[in-house]
């Protein structure tokens, strides 16, 4: 969190990988910061979450609710944000409750 903007310093919801980008989204709102994922997610290995599609890292706890369409899983997180979960990291998404 110490490379968020100060306004933007809350609980971890989710990240976004865009192009060279993370889009990192707090309860505080979001910001851009130049990252990798995988570095991001090297970084966060000690909280409760996990990478669910190769573009989205998800706070398990921030996850509202789990729906399934057309035979795919998708989060719906705390900032109303659906995110999807992809076959390759669906058992890990499974392992940590987050099925349907």
């Amino acid at each position: 969190q110490r490379r968020l903007p100060h306004d933007r310093r809350g609980v971890l919801i989710r990240l976004e990988a865009q192009d060279h980008y993370l889009k990192v989204v707090t309860s505080q709102g979001e910001a851009l910061i130049l990252m990798r994922l995988s570095d991001a997610e090297a970084e966060l290995s000690g909280c409760d979450g996990l990478r669910v599609h190769r573009s989205h890292w998800v706070a398990v706890r921030q996850v509202v609710s789990v729906q399934r369409r057309d035979g795919r899983l998708v989060l719906i997180m705390r900032d109303t944000a659906e995110v999807p979960v992809s076959r390759t990291y669906r058992p890990a998404a499974e392992a940590a409750g987050l099925t349907v």
